[in-house]
């Protein structure tokens, strides 16, 4: 018996918006699933326990195979940055509407938490003594964008990326076929 069991049914279950229609989705399946039995106080477990079993099964192959479409996105897409920065090259816009753009982001970090609280109550920002990580993003980056020094304490590594843009068309087959590489538009830097 669990430690809470008992306060089952006592109190309701919180639910988003979000939660309210996929439990809508989940009440069909459950349905599906039943079929003849309406109730499922009269379903075979052992029928329900070999249907959830092989469902997590499914989901182990979904997620391996997840993760190597994401190791081959990060690949392309480092190989596309050092392509395009390599042949100075800023923007690739494809046959297919999809355009693809280097993209840099600085990403700041405290690397020396004293100094940034010394930064902090130098530069009048005791309101800032607990530096949400946005707020300090966005100093750091007006900072670099000004030509100025970054706060004492704070470290900055660049987050190399693409954007891209049309895909979601390209990908829902709503574009013209995608014509050969010698058939791109680009734009240097």
């Amino acid at each position: 018996m669990g430690k809470w069991k008992a306060l089952r049914g006592k109190y309701p279950v919180y639910k988003t918006e979000d939660e309210v229609a996929y439990q809508g989705e989940i009440d069909q399946r459950k349905q599906q699933i039943l079929g003849r039995a309406s109730n499922p106080h009269e379903a075979n477990p052992a029928r329900l326990g070999r249907l959830y079993v092989e469902a997590r099964k499914v989901k182990a192959e979904i997620s391996k195979r997840e993760r190597e479409v994401n190791i081959t996105l990060n690949a392309l897409t480092q190989l596309l940055f050092e392509c395009l920065e390599g042949q100075e090259l800023e923007k690739v816009a494809l046959a297919s509407g999809v355009s693809i753009s280097l993209k840099d982001e600085p990403i700041p970090y405290q690397s020396d938490r004293l100094a940034v609280v010394d930064w902090a109550l130098a530069s009048n920002q005791k309101a800032n003594l607990s530096v949400q990580y946005q707020t300090l993003a966005s100093i750091v980056r007006g900072c670099l964008e000004n030509g100025q020094d970054i706060p004492p304490g704070v470290a900055v590594y660049m987050k190399q990326g693409l954007h891209v843009t049309g895909i979601g068309a390209a990908i829902n087959g709503d574009s013209k076929e995608e014509k050969d590489a010698s058939d791109t538009r680009i734009r240097r830097k």
